[in-house]
């Protein structure tokens, strides 16, 4: 399979921290970020289809920004594939984990509520479809 140039425009401390990790790991730019779109593409493309899957939810934020309360209503609002959520603290850290079961358009919902927020990072990893 070959290979196709394309530009991206991204910030410059986002540029050098890519910098910086290309060189760590003794890589190119192009190859961190082929392996991050492959990466984006494995969380996400479920979410191109409707269908019941499984996964695991998991938001990081800071204590104290009303971050707290953000999260417990989106645990009220999704509960019907929210089956289960973990509470922990590292530091100053919060870190809530979800276990989801449901409809991925649901799922994909509940991702893009929780991305809403700028100063909570999420991740969403799928564990199984089911068919």
């Amino acid at each position: 399979m070959g290979k196709k140039r394309f530009g991206i425009s991204i910030d410059e401390d986002l540029t050098d921290k890519l910098d910086k990790l290309s060189k760590a790991l003794s890589t190119d730019r192009s190859a961190i970020v082929e392996d991050a779109i492959r990466g984006v593409i494995a969380e996400h493309s479920h979410y191109l289809y409707e269908h019941e899957c499984k996964g695991i939810m998991i938001l990081v934020y800071s204590e104290g920004k009303g971050c707290s309360i953000f999260v417990r209503q989106l645990i009220e609002d999704f509960k019907d594939i929210i089956q289960f959520s973990s509470h922990y603290h590292t530091g100053n850290n919060c870190t809530e984990v979800f276990f989801i079961s449901g409809n991925s358009f649901r799922i994909r919902d509940l991702h893009s509520e929780a991305k809403k927020r700028k100063d909570i990072s999420v991740r969403y990893l799928p564990i199984s479809e089911i068919r």
